[in-house]
C-alpha cells in the first residue's frame, strides 16, 4: 500500500476538499481526489460550494479504505460510513472531512488547519451532521420531522409525541455526537446544518422544532438530560454564542476527544476572548497534554483568581490526572466537580492585598507557580467523606427531638441582634437565665451530628480518631454556648446546622471531609486530603487552601526562578494599616516551600488575611506549587 503524499497548502487561508466521486450503488469503493483551494476562493464561489461533515471520529482504528487520488487511503469505520451516506448518485460532491482533508501527520500544517476550522464551518453553505446508522428508531424521527415550516405544523398529538421522544431519547440523542467537544463550535458556525442518519437527512431547525417544541410540550420524561443538552446547544447556535475561554471549556469538559489537547483548541473558534488567549498559547499539537492544559491553567490564574482556578482543578485525584499536570491546572478530561463553592466567613473584614504576589517559571523548568502566603495548620485526622443529598437517609438522624430543639432554639434566637466595627459584624444573644435549657438542646443536635459522622467513618485508625475528636469538639462548641440554628450561627455549625436542615442538594459539606488539625481546630477538606497536608493561605485569597509536600530533582533551579520571579512582578501599589503587599528584597534569602495543591477547605475559627489579626511577617513564606 503506498502512503498518500498530500499537496503542500501554500497560502494562510489555503485548505483542501474532497471531491467525491459519484456512483449509483451505496456497496461501491468510495474514490475521490483532494482540491488545494482557498476559503478567500470558496466564499465567492456560487456555483460549486461545499458542505462541511461533522461527525465522530470513533474507533482509532483505519480497517476502511478509499481510493484517493489512486491510492489506497486508511480510514475509520464512522468516515467511510459517512462518504457513502453522502455520495450522490450522478455528481461530484465537494466536502470537507478534517480526516482526510487535513495532513494529520504534518504537526505545523495540522496546527495551522486547526486554527482554521471555525472559518472552514462558516463558509461551507450547509454542515452534515452524520449521526451513523439509520435505525428504526432514527427513522421514527427523521419521518416525523416538519420539512415545510411555513405550511405550519400540525399538533402531533400527545400520544404520538411520547412515541417520538421514546424514539429520540432512546437512540438519537444518546448517539456520541452529543457527547464529543468539538460539535458546538462545528453548529454555532454552521450557516445551514442538517442532521443525516444513512442516507436520511433533515435540517438542524426542523429537527429541534420537532423534539423542543412539539415533543417538548407533551410534558416528556428527560430523565438522562438529553432534550436538555440538545437545548443548551440550539440556545449557543441561535444566539451565536461566544464565551470567554474559561468559561467555554468549563462547560464542554468531560465530554469526548480523541485528542485531549482539543478539549481547549476545539473552542478556539467560538471564544470572545481569543487574542488575550493568544497571549498564553495557540493551537500545536506538538506541545504535550500537561503543557497545553498548564498554560490553560495560567491564563485562568490571570482571568479568574487562584482561588476559582483551583476549584476547577482538584477534584481529580492525583492518580488518574495526567502525569506532569500542575496540580492547580485542571484536568479537562473530567466533568467538573459535584461540590459546591467553598464558606468563607464574610462577616469578618480582609486585609485589602495589593499588587502582585505570584509568578510563573519558563521552560525549559517545569510549570510552577510561585505564590506568597502563609500556614496556618497541619491535618491530623480526616473523616469518611460526606455524602450527596439523596444518597443518606436524613430522618435517622433528624428525628422529632432533633426537630423539636431546633424549633426551640430558633425561638430563643428570636431577639438575637447584630452589631459591626471596621473588623467585622458580631451576633449577639441572651441566654440569660436559659443557660441550661440552651445547652441540652444544642446536645440534641449534637448528638445526631455525631452519631452520623460516626457512621460515615470508616474502621480506620484516622477516621477513629476524628470520630473521638469530633465527638469532643462539638460538646466544646456546646459549653461554648455557640449558636446552633439560624442567622446567629457561624462557620462550621452553621454549615453543620445546613447539611442536615437542606432538603435539596448544595452543601459545601457534600463530597468533602471534615478534619482535625493539630491545633485542635476542625473543618472540611477536600475528599483527597490526608493527615500531614498543611493549611494555608496565599496572598489575597479568603479562602483556606490544603497543601502537600512535594519533591522535586529540580529544586535549586525552581528555588531561584521563583525568588527572582517574585523579585520582579512583586509591585507594591499601597501601604496602610488595611493594605498590604509584601516584597522580596535583593538581599534576603527567602526559603521556598514546595507543596501540591489538594484542594480549597475552611477551617472554623480562623479567618485568612483577618483584618483585626493579620499575619506576622515572620510568618510569611514563599510557595512553589507544583
Amino acid at each position: 500500500m503506498s502512503a498518500y503524499q498530500y499537496e503542500p497548502l501554500s497560502s494562510s487561508d489555503s485548505f483542501r476538499l474532497l471531491l467525491l466521486q459519484p456512483s449509483g450503488s451505496r456497496d461501491a469503493e468510495l474514490r475521490g481526489s483532494l482540491l488545494n483551494t482557498k476559503l478567500s476562493d470558496c466564499d465567492f464561489d456560487l456555483i460549486d460550494p461545499y458542505t462541511a461533515l461533522s461527525y465522530v471520529w470513533g474507533n482509532p482504528e483505519k480497517p476502511c479504505l478509499m481510493v484517493l487520488d489512486g491510492v489506497d487511503f486508511p480510514i475509520t469505520r464512522s468516515l467511510h460510513d459517512a462518504l457513502r451516506d453522502m455520495r450522490d448518485a450522478t455528481r461530484v460532491r465537494r466536502l470537507w472531512a478534517d480526516a482526510l482533508c487535513i495532513d494529520q501527520l504534518n504537526i505545523p500544517e495540522r496546527n495551522r488547519q486547526v486554527s482554521l476550522m471555525g472559518s472552514i464551518y462558516t463558509t461551507a453553505h450547509n454542515t452534515v451532521i452524520h449521526l451513523g446508522d439509520l435505525t428504526l428508531d432514527a427513522a421514527a424521527v427523521l419521518a416525523a420531522t416538519p420539512r415545510l415550516p411555513w405550511k405550519g405544523v400540525s399538533d402531533l398529538g400527545e400520544k404520538h409525541a411520547a412515541d417520538i421522544a421514546d424514539h429520540a431519547l432512546r437512540d438519537l440523542l444518546s448517539r456520541t455526537w452529543f457527547k464529543r467537544v468539538w460539535v458546538l463550535q462545528e453548529l454555532v458556525l454552521s450557516k445551514d446544518p442538517w442532521v443525516q442518519c444513512g442516507e436520511e437527512r433533515v435540517r438542524w431547525t426542523d429537527f429541534c422544532r420537532l423534539l423542543l417544541v412539539h415533543v417538548k410540550n407533551a410534558r416528556i420524561q428527560d430523565s438522562n438530560g438529553y432534550l436538555r443538552v440538545l437545548a443548551d446547544m440550539n440556545k449557543s447556535r441561535n444566539n451565536s454564542m461566544r464565551l470567554p475561554l474559561h468559561q467555554a471549556v468549563e462547560a464542554r469538559r468531560g465530554l469526548g476527544a480523541t485528542d485531549p489537547r482539543d478539549f481547549v483548541f476545539a473552542n478556539f473558534g467560538i471564544v470572545s476572548d481569543l487574542p488575550e488567549v493568544g497571549k498564553y498559547l495557540k493551537v500545536d499539537y506538538s506541545r504535550g497534554v500537561e503543557w497545553t492544559f498548564g498554560m490553560v491553567g495560567v491564563y485562568l490564574f490571570d482571568a479568574v483568581g487562584f482561588e476559582k482556578l483551583i476549584a476547577h482543578a482538584v477534584h481529580v485525584p492525583v492518580q488518574q490526572r495526567i502525569k506532569g499536570l500542575p496540580s492547580w491546572a485542571p484536568d479537562w478530561r473530567y466533568p467538573a466537580a459535584q461540590t459546591v463553592p467553598m464558606y468563607t466567613d464574610n462577616h469578618m473584614s480582609h486585609m485589602t492585598v495589593v499588587g502582585t504576589h505570584h509568578t510563573f517559571t519558563d521552560p525549559p523548568l517545569p510549570l510552577v507557580l510561585g505564590h506568597i502566603g502563609y500556614t496556618v495548620d497541619v491535618i491530623n485526622s480526616v473523616s469518611g467523606v460526606m455524602p450527596f443529598f439523596g444518597t443518606w437517609d436524613r430522618s435517622t438522624y433528624v428525628t422529632a427531638v432533633y426537630e423539636h430543639a431546633r424549633t426551640e432554639l430558633g425561638k430563643m434566637y428570636r431577639n438575637a441582634y447584630s452589631s459591626g466595627d471596621k473588623y467585622g459584624t458580631y451576633e449577639h444573644i441572651s441566654l440569660k437565665g436559659k443557660e441550661d435549657e440552651h445547652g441540652a438542646l444544642c446536645s440534641n443536635l449534637g448528638r445526631g451530628w455525631t452519631q452520623f459522622v460516626v457512621d460515615v467513618c470508616g474502621d480506620s485508625p484516622e477516621e477513629r480518631q476524628f470520630c473521638r475528636f469530633f465527638a469532643g469538639w462539638i460538646l466544646a462548641q456546646v459549653s461554648d454556648k455557640r449558636p446552633f440554628v439560624g442567622s446567629p450561627s457561624r462557620g462550621l455549625v452553621r454549615l453543620l446546622h445546613s447539611f442536615f436542615a437542606h432538603t435539596v442538594a448544595g452543601s459545601e459539606m457534600e463530597g468533602r471531609r471534615l478534619a482535625q488539625t493539630q491545633n485542635g481546630r476542625c473543618g472540611i477538606v477536600p475528599a483527597q486530603t490526608r493527615k500531614g497536608d498543611v493549611v494555608a493561605y496565599v496572598a489575597g485569597g479568603k479562602t483556606a487552601v490544603m497543601l502537600r509536600d512535594a519533591d522535586t530533582n529540580e529544586k535549586g533551579q525552581i528555588d531561584a526562578a521563583v525568588l527572582e520571579g517574585l523579585r520582579r512582578r512583586v509591585r507594591p501599589q499601597l501601604n496602610s494599616a488595611s493594605a498590604w503587599y509584601f516584597d522580596i528584597a535583593e538581599d534576603c534569602n527567602h526559603t521556598v516551600e514546595h507543596y501540591s495543591v489538594v484542594g480549597e477547605g475552611y477551617i472554623d475559627g480562623y479567618t485568612g488575611w483577618a483584618l483585626k489579626s493579620p499575619p506576622e511577617p515572620s510568618q510569611i513564606r514563599v510557595f512553589a506549587l507544583h
